[in-house]
């Protein structure tokens, strides 16, 4: 498996790094966010996504995000939210509140066009379609300037049926 990092991708200010992976497979890790805020009610957030080999973009894939989008309390809330191309961000409103230092396990499963996110062994999407052909996985953040993140992301696996 090769990983790519990428940078300032067009002028979104998205970090990340990718590879490539197979229409039919399972991804699975965990995350701890210790922090993660941004200043003046900008967002701020850590993605998984599937995007298309051409677009190395997550806003042109289907993702995963954990995100802030106010300044207060300290520390902000983190919400759980889904992205789909070209459409607006879903918020997952029936998780648990999500903690800080917390472990939580993530797997993303591709199955015949579609990807399903699982959040600690519990379904959270239905089946969303991925509208493009070669695929890449992502794990990125966005942080404006004066913002925090501070996490761990570790025992990824990737899983190619």
């Amino acid at each position: 498996m090769t990983v790519n990092l990428a940078n300032n991708l067009n002028a979104n200010k998205f970090y990340g790094i990718y590879t490539s992976i197979d229409d039919s497979a399972i991804i699975e890790l965990t995350i701890v966010i210790n922090e993660l805020s941004a200043p003046n009610n900008l967002d701020a957030n850590i993605v998984f996504a599937i995007v298309p080999e051409e677009l190395i973009n997550p806003q042109y894939g289907v993702s995963l995000l954990f995100q802030v989008e106010v300044s207060n309390p300290i520390p902000p809330p983190v919400r759980i939210k889904t992205h789909e191309r070209n459409q607006a961000e879903k918020y997952i409103n029936d998780l648990p509140l999500f903690e800080y230092g917390q472990e939580y396990r993530i797997k993303i499963e591709l199955t015949a066009g579609t990807v399903v996110f699982y959040l600690d062994d519990e379904r959270i999407t239905d089946p969303i379609t991925i509208p493009f052909a070669d695929r890449i996985f992502w794990i990125g953040y966005t942080i404006p300037p004066g913002g925090e993140l501070l996490a761990n992301i570790s025992d990824v696996v990737i899983h190619e049926r």
